[in-house]
């Protein structure tokens, strides 16, 4: 028995509501099967990302509702690079999650578980505004104080904002509220009082204070609303007046610390300032998923292909290890939800670091550092033969090359100390 089915068969106001929250077009799916086929938690959901955008596009809504699947997406927006039509699975997922928790519609079943390149005028650049976020603030210290002693060592200044607050840590893919894009917006208001640049360090951070920034600079109804509960912020009002001076329209660039070092500083200047060369260590560069995805909105580099890490490392006289699992996700915030998830995610990056003969692997973000250093001792029980490797922030190495002390560049709060390697290359 043949069954037609029709747009207007499967199309009800459930469905128009997760478009409408996510942004999406279902129906633009036609079932390649290529979002399941790279994401790296797929092994845990129930439903497959490709079978829940069908059931959507058959109308089964609480299947969907019920499934772990949504609860398990790691946002790491692998599936959005991927997708030949555009459909960003984790946007979806964010729209079906908001979806539960807003009308408690069910209760999810969760086991214990081109290249943009801002070039500055010589006048900026020996005065950097600065946003260093939570986490470097408190948890990655050594993040912190190794970008400033590097940074001071090549010339510029990172400015920090006189007042900053969170940025909101993952920037919210449900498109029906400003109020998860306002930390975010707030920050970037506060740098632009100092100048038209702001520089962050974190890769959380840096996704979400550009995301941010795109919206308010493309969406003039979102940008109005923003503003206008910026400037309903009463008790904050009277503290900021003399900072916060008019409205936030995306004036302000936003820069990864890298790009900083490519575009402001330059690689010349930072190949002739070594006076230590990194020869002989292996480093593996690893990027995660916030600095490259989503390509159109964060335009850092290529997020199948990246070169930017790379070339970064080139200058300091590295040996660059170019590993194939470097942009893939090391579980991020699953960690908190399912620990042995994020195990296995991180595994999978740490073993194919290995594999290629790394002797430390080098981030950007505190969560992938935290995800790959700390659970390799329960690696170590699951795989046979698997021997630890460092990781380390590439501003700590950057330090080790411009000559700066190992008691300026804190190696204290690694699990697998990374101190034995760099010794054994006549690098401390």
């Amino acid at each position: 028995m043949r069954l037609r089915l029709t747009v207007d068969m499967v199309r009800d106001e459930a469905i128009d509501r997760v478009e409408t929250l996510s942004g999406q077009n279902i129906l633009a799916c036609y079932q390649c099967g290529r979002c399941s086929a790279g994401c790296p938690v797929v092994e845990e959901m129930d439903i497959i990302p490709s079978e829940v955008i069908r059931l959507l596009q058959l109308g089964q809504m609480d299947e969907v509702l019920s499934s772990k699947t949504i609860w398990t997406c790691a946002s790491c927006l692998q599936c959005a690079s991927r997708c030949p039509k555009g459909v960003e699975f984790s946007n979806i997922c964010d729209a079906l999650r908001a979806i539960v928790l807003r009308t408690r519609l069910a209760t999810p079943k969760v086991d214990a578980d081109g290249l943009t390149r801002v070039m500055m005028s010589p006048e900026e650049e020996m005065k950097i505004p600065y946003y260093p976020g939570c986490t470097l603030h408190e948890r990655a210290r050594d993040f912190d104080t190794s970008a400033r002693e590097c940074s001071r060592a090549l010339g510029v200044e990172l400015e920090e904002l006189p007042i900053w607050t969170c940025c909101g840590a993952v920037f919210p893919l449900v498109s029906d509220s400003v109020m998860d894009i306002l930390a975010g917006v707030r920050n970037l208001s506060y740098a632009s009082r100092l100048g038209d640049k702001v520089v962050t360090l974190c890769s959380f951070c840096y996704n979400v204070l550009k995301r941010c920034n795109n919206v308010m600079r493309s969406d003039l109804d979102k940008r109005e609303k923003t503003n206008l509960f910026l400037r309903a912020d009463s008790e904050a009002r009277e503290k900021m007046e003399s900072y916060t001076h008019k409205d936030y329209e995306g004036q302000v660039e936003v820069l990864h610390y890298i790009e900083m070092l490519r575009d402001v500083v330059g690689y010349d200047k930072i190949t002739a300032s070594v006076t230590k060369k990194l020869e002989g260590l292996k480093v593996a560069p690893y990027y995660g998923c916030m600095l490259l995805r989503p390509k159109n909105e964060m335009k850092f580099d290529d997020p199948e292909q990246p070169t930017i890490f790379e070339e970064f490392l080139e200058t300091l006289s590295c040996e660059v290890v170019d590993f194939p699992m470097k942009t893939e996700c090391c579980g991020g915030f699953q960690v908190v939800n399912d620990e042995e998830l994020a195990v296995s995610c991180s595994q999978n990056v740490v073993v194919s670091a290995l594999k290629r003969d790394a002797d430390v692997i080098v981030t950007t973000c505190p969560l992938c550092r935290y995800n790959l250093d700390r659970h390799q001792e329960k690696m170590a029980e699951r795989v046979k033969g698997f021997s630890r490797v460092p990781v380390v922030y590439f501003t700590q190495l950057l330090g080790l090359a411009l000559g700066i002390g190992k008691e300026h560049l804190d190696f204290t709060d690694n699990s697998v100390d990374p101190l034995p390697v760099l010794a054994e290359k006549s690098l401390l």
